[in-house]
């Protein structure tokens, strides 16, 4: 692990139990100031390394602002979230917040959770109550799925979900049909509010990692929020209890290996140990997961996912498996496109699939799209294989 990649972690060990960051001597400030940008925590950074920053101003001034920014965003949030709340609470419609808006309370500062959007789940038979209540009260429908609905209000956006996890790969149906069993483990809160119970809350954010990781990628903020919570109030959870769900579901390995991670990282001891994970593997997770960036978007490396997926469910040639990634990716099917409002022209109309293939290529020609397409066309055997050993090493 190099210098700035050990400051990292004691600039958030520091963070986390109010200790004051002394940081070493010829570090490579721009290094270690683009990787808290790159994931979200550049709001604990300035705090911690203000004084550190002085001897570089430009450095200082971009961390001040991002800082700032960070605070009037949380603040926004929270009044944003309060409107929704509010709206919910008359109307009798029953909503679990999850996530970020929860686990910012056990911030030092809350404010400093950084968050991308605001996660709430609900009933799929209220989402046509909640469309007619929220739109007269300024929120816009940005977007719907079958089980998802975007909406917007003053620039927050809120991911409104009838499921906490939605479906991915045929074997992961064990840990989809356990967390989709949501509402079993929901008590009152206030209004018509519901609050998960806190161990389930903290199991679901394990395998809301582990999806990301498995997929496009994940950064070290996800992994932070275990830190903070078992740090903040480690007498809120049932640590055997949480070791047998995941045994029943087969989800053990990963969830050891996460908290194992974690305390690596941040100093937080894990009820399970860390015997599971290898020194090399800590390694190799530590460096992708600099390079991922809040959500993998940031490491091309992770774009060969498509493809290591097919691979894990065919046992076609991998040159034929490339071809037949490449072309789903470039022409979902009818299916898959109507699940989203930006096709509403589609539905009823299969006939407009092919005009729905070219507006989406037109439109996307720059974007992450064409890039995941010529990642799964230039990857290699070794490249597919060596990403497949590292997820069952770590149970997924």
């Amino acid at each position: 692990m190099t210098k700035e990649q050990s400051f990292f972690f004691q600039v958030l060990r520091d963070y986390l139990h109010r200790d004051k960051t002394t940081p070493p001597q010829e570090l490579d400030w721009a290094r270690v100031c683009q990787w808290a940008d790159a994931h979200k925590l550049g709001g604990i950074f300035y705090v911690q390394c203000a004084s550190g920053l002085r001897s570089q101003p430009g450095l200082l001034s971009r961390m001040n602002t991002g800082f700032l920014a960070a605070v009037s965003r949380g603040a926004n949030l929270g009044e944003d979230y309060k409107t929704l709340r509010d709206a919910f609470d008359q109307a009798g419609i029953p909503y679990i917040p999850i996530k970020g808006i929860l686990i910012a309370e056990h911030y030092p500062d809350p404010e400093l959770r950084t968050m991308g959007d605001i996660d709430v789940l609900v009933r799929q038979e209220d989402c046509e109550r909640i469309r007619d209540l929220l739109l007269p009260l300024g929120f816009e429908n940005e977007n719907w799925y079958i089980n998802e609905w975007d909406y917007t209000l003053n620039y927050t956006e809120f991911e409104l979900q009838a499921k906490i996890i939605g479906k991915d790969r045929p074997d992961e149906g064990a840990v989809n049909r356990y967390f989709n069993r949501f509402w079993e483990y929901a008590h009152p809160g206030e209004g018509s509010s519901l609050l998960l119970e806190p161990s389930f809350h903290f199991f679901y954010l394990i395998a809301h990692i582990a999806k990301h990781l498995r997929w496009v990628g994940v950064g070290f903020r996800q992994f932070y929020d275990l830190a903070v919570l078992m740090s903040d109030c480690p007498e809120r959870y049932d640590w055997d209890w949480i070791r047998q769900q995941a045994e029943q579901i087969d989800f053990f390995r990963f969830t050891a290996c996460a908290l194992a991670m974690v305390e690596r990282w941040f100093g937080v001891p894990s009820p399970y140990g860390t015997d599971c994970l290898s020194e090399e593997l800590f390694q190799d997770l530590t460096d992708k997961i600099f390079a991922d960036g809040v959500f993998g978007f940031e490491n091309e490396a992770n774009r060969i996912h498509a493809v290591e997926k097919a691979a894990q469910e065919s046992k076609l040639p991998l040159p034929l498996l490339k071809c037949k990634t490449a072309l789903r990716l470039a022409f979902p099917s009818y299916r898959a496109l109507t699940t989203s409002k930006k096709y509403d022209y589609l539905r009823g109309r299969p006939y407009l699939l092919p005009y729905a293939w070219i507006r989406r290529a037109f439109r996307g020609r720059n974007s992450g799209g064409a890039r995941d397409l010529s990642a799964v066309l230039r990857s290699t055997r070794s490249e597919v294989d060596a990403r497949t050993r590292q997820m069952q090493e770590l149970g997924l």
